[in-house]
């Protein structure tokens, strides 16, 4: 990750300005950008996207684009960002501006995010220092393991998987309701089931519908739009069975914007 790219990759809303502009270049960049950084600013306007329903900085001119990616400060302040930047925390709106910095010498390092206040809730659930990789996505995990807020209802009940996972889980399906709960997490600021009683958490997990009707709730619920509402739903689905698949989700329509920015094939 310390070879530099020398050349312009990747969707234009969620490329960095020094992707486009060698000004905001340090010295040491000037004929090419870190793609380690480039992808803690593409994190930023992914985590922009999933809070707002947009990408920071969009144009259908793509130059008007780099020229807004370029010059212009974090649109909190704009009439379509306004509302809903009123009510994001200010550890979340510190990770928008440190993930969006514009010198890639002065953004936030991934090492550095991995402290954040934001992401370890003011270091209060810091992350491990090592992560779990699993080569195989089809062999059965057997024991629970991860964030209890983020791990799915399979994980602590058996009573919701069907009768091939009876004696296990599969770490693909527990992934995609981790995201589904990462964001619920990213729009709403907690996890979609929160108790500070383990049992009383995994209980609500297992039983209670997605929270998008508390108090603690409903005022965001209101302004996410259908195709992300959905998305929630489908991946923390509770049944194993009837969750979206990764593939799946790869051409929902919210990630896709109705299908008219369809992920890449590779």
């Amino acid at each position: 990750m310390t070879e530099l790219i020398r050349d312009v990759r990747g969707t234009p809303e969620f490329i960095p300005p020094e992707a486009v502009n060698s000004s905001v270049l340090g010295s040491s960049l000037k004929n090419g950008y870190l793609p380690s950084s480039a992808d803690i600013y593409a994190i930023g306007a992914t985590l922009f996207f999933i809070i707002f329903g947009h990408p920071p900085y969009h144009e259908e001119n793509q130059y008007a684009l780099y020229k807004q990616a370029i010059n212009d400060p974090i649109p909190f302040d704009k009439d379509e960002n306004i509302q809903i930047a009123k009510l994001i925390s200010p550890d979340l709106r510190n990770l928008l501006e440190v993930t969006l910095e514009k010198d890639p010498s002065k953004r936030v390092t991934m090492d550095q995010m991995r402290i954040h206040p934001w992401v370890t809730s003011n270091g209060t659930h810091p992350l491990p220092v090592e992560s779990i990789y699993y080569e195989d996505m089809t062999e059965l995990i057997r024991d629970v393991r991860g964030t209890p807020e983020f791990m799915p209802p399979e994980a602590v009940n058996s009573s919701v998987l069907g009768s091939s996972l009876k004696n296990g889980y599969l770490p693909s399906s527990a992934d995609i309701y981790a995201i589904g709960a990462t964001i619920f997490f990213i729009i709403f600021g907690h996890p979609p089931y929160h108790e500070e009683n383990q049992y009383a958490l995994y209980k609500q997990a297992i039983n209670d519908p997605i929270p998008f009707d508390k108090d603690e709730n409903i005022q965001i619920a209101k302004l996410i739009s259908p195709e992300l509402r959905n998305l929630l739903e489908v991946t923390l689905e509770k049944d194993p069975s009837k969750r979206v698949t990764m593939e799946q989700m790869r051409i929902h329509p919210w990630v896709t914007c109705n299908g008219t920015h369809p992920l890449p094939v590779e």
